[in-house]
């Protein structure tokens, strides 16, 4: 019974939630210089400084293509085999 409304579950949401295609997208972590001006107030001299900062870059973006029919219908043949047993074990209790 539980396993039954848990792969109706499953179905119900490659039918309706999934798209075709998914998008995968991979941000990596990179250090990038750049020169900041400082000014110093007791001499008064304005310095150049190199500083390195970490931003988060998009570095690959993927699409795969997602075939939920696939999944749809191997799940409903998991569905049919457990209904399948379900209808043996009550012709069973019946018979008893």
């Amino acid at each position: 019974m539980i396993r039954e409304r848990r792969l109706l579950q499953r179905i119900g949401k490659l039918m309706n939630g999934l798209t075709e295609k998914q998008r995968r997208v991979l941000y990596e972590l990179k250090a990038i210089k750049e020169a900041m001006t400082v000014h110093d107030e007791k001499t008064g001299v304005t310095k150049t400084i190199p500083v390195t900062r970490n931003y988060l870059v998009e570095s690959q973006i993927g699409e795969t293509s997602y075939r939920a029919i696939k999944d749809i219908i191997s799940l409903e043949e998991v569905l049919t085999r457990i209904q399948d047993k379900k209808l043996k074990a009550i012709k069973l209790m019946y018979e008893i």
